[in-house]
């Protein structure tokens, strides 16, 4: 349907920013950034913010090497009140905020984290100019919503016919945040009958801890759950995780990332077979591998890497991960994966561990307390919109 014509935005709500514009010269990948919780006064703030976060993402790979395919959209409307709702962690308001999207969640608690799905797609299908061109569909938008509250929280919503949102406040009106790798881990990497242990030193040395802020958060809500359509990979130390991963059969599918089989993770054919040959082409590959621990269980669930953003914040998604999003990224532009060009246009550094001028910025970051916060829960995986 052509809607060129309805291209004019309610009177409560300002004219769309295209922030980003795609230069590939395929269909544009269209991502839209939405308010909540911000009033008609502060919404210049949110713009700041909305900046901050898109720049933050677009500096991580694969976002930043493939930047070109990407139209981003900031939108904008006005919320009566400050903030987001309160709850009591079970769901029911216990202090409520007229905020424009009804968002809320627990004062200590994240699981209940949600907004007005209908209410928000209705906005974005009304304002976001790629869908209302006709030349893009709802379920083809990745929608992220910036929420003025400076309580820590984050979540996903992600549905199978490939909608999705994410949610991301301004935890700590910026302060630093610090998130640790999980305390336990399996004894093995093959065998989840041997048990679990304390993460040996030697590991927790190796990958290090993340220091970030609010923009962290929004890189793992959004970049990884809700366009990656990544699930995350820590765990619980008493989840033991059996059963299949069923998400990974939906419309578009979700949770590629991750095995519920050491003999055959997804990424054999494309990684693990190939591997000796990259390393070569670059030594960091040989952090791919088979490692127990993901979809929030410590046994019988596998992942490719030892570390990566959908575990700790970092501003690193694996080789893996890395691939599923330009998979995604090709798939809605119109083009065609190929695995070579991939390769020569990946960049497997991680800045925790491998970019020298990092220590620098560490070495700053650990003059400033830390404020450590736990992993927040799985993304919502909803079969139907």
């Amino acid at each position: 349907i052509d809607r060129g014509s309805e291209i004019t935005p309610p009177e409560d709500v300002e004219e769309p920013l295209k922030y980003m514009e795609a230069t590939s010269g395929l269909t544009p990948v269209t991502m839209v950034v939405v308010p909540e919780g911000f009033t008609e006064g502060q919404l210049g703030d949110y713009e700041i913010l909305a900046k901050s976060a898109i720049d933050f993402l677009f500096t991580v790979e694969p976002y930043n090497s493939y930047r070109e395919y990407f139209n981003v959209w900031i939108l904008k409307v006005a919320s009566e009140e400050s903030g987001a709702n309160i709850t009591d962690g079970s769901g029911n308001i216990t202090t409520t905020r007229n905020c424009y999207f009804g968002s809320q969640w627990g004062g200590d608690k994240y699981t209940d984290m949600k907004a007005d799905s209908n209410k928000l797609f209705a906005f974005v299908e009304d304002n976001c100019p790629d869908i209302m061109d006709g030349s893009h569909t709802l379920e083809e938008v990745a929608i992220a919503m910036i929420i003025n509250d400076e309580r820590y929280a984050g979540i996903c919503w992600s549905y199978g016919s490939g909608r999705g949102y994410a949610m991301a406040p301004y935890s700590l009106s910026g302060g630093p945040l610090t998130w640790a790798y999980p305390s336990m881990s399996a004894v093995s990497e093959q065998d989840p009958s041997e048990g679990t242990q304390t993460t040996p030193k030697s590991i927790l040395d190796e990958v290090g801890s993340t220091r970030g802020d609010w923009r962290n958060t929004f890189v793992h809500e959004f970049g990884g759950h809700c366009f990656g359509r990544l699930l995350d990979e820590y765990w619980y130390a008493d989840d033991k995780g059996p059963g299949d991963i069923p998400s990974q059969s939906w419309a578009v599918p979700f949770g590629l990332n991750i095995s519920s089989s050491f003999d055959n993770p997804l990424w054999q054919t494309e990684l693990l077979d190939r591997l000796d040959a990259l390393v070569i082409h670059n030594p960091l590959y040989s952090r791919v591998g088979i490692f127990q621990g993901a979809d929030v269980s410590i046994l019988n669930r596998w992942r490719s890497e030892r570390v990566s953003c959908m575990i700790d914040n970092r501003c690193y998604f694996s080789a893996w991960q890395r691939m599923l999003i330009v998979k995604r990224i090709m798939s809605l532009a119109g083009g065609t994966f190929d695995w070579n060009s991939f390769i020569i246009q990946d960049r497997p550094e991680d800045p925790s561990r491998d970019v020298a001028g990092n220590l620098t910025m560490n070495n700053a970051l650990s003059l400033i307390p830390p404020h450590p916060v736990p992993l927040l829960p799985p993304p919502v995986l909803v079969e139907r919109p």
